[in-house]
């Protein structure tokens, strides 16, 4: 993620300070297995594969550390990866 992020906010000029924000927070916690920013947000959106053991403190400190620095507060919502209906691992939604 953080060789991806430094491209797309510097080769392409297409970052803001709050996505750069929730991009070091993230890489910070405990449990991230994955993340991404998702490109058709316009800013600061970022999608994060988390250990299911760690989902419930990622997104309270996620949260908080990114309000104590912003002073925005943020919207984080928690999913559940599930297999496609016809059990494919290849198709996780």
């Amino acid at each position: 993620m953080a060789e991806a992020h430094r491209s797309f906010r510097d080769d392409f000029e297409a970052s803001c300070s709050e996505l750069d924000t929730l991009v070091e927070i993230a890489a910070e916690l405990p449990g991230l297995l994955w993340s991404a920013h998702d490109r058709r947000r316009v800013r600061g959106c970022t999608v994060n594969l988390v250990e299911e053991n760690q989902a419930d403190q990622f997104r309270r400190q996620i949260h908080t550390r990114y309000r104590a620095t912003t002073g925005i507060d943020a919207d984080i919502y928690l999913c559940r990866l599930r297999p496609a209906q016809d059990g494919s691992p290849e198709h996780w939604h």
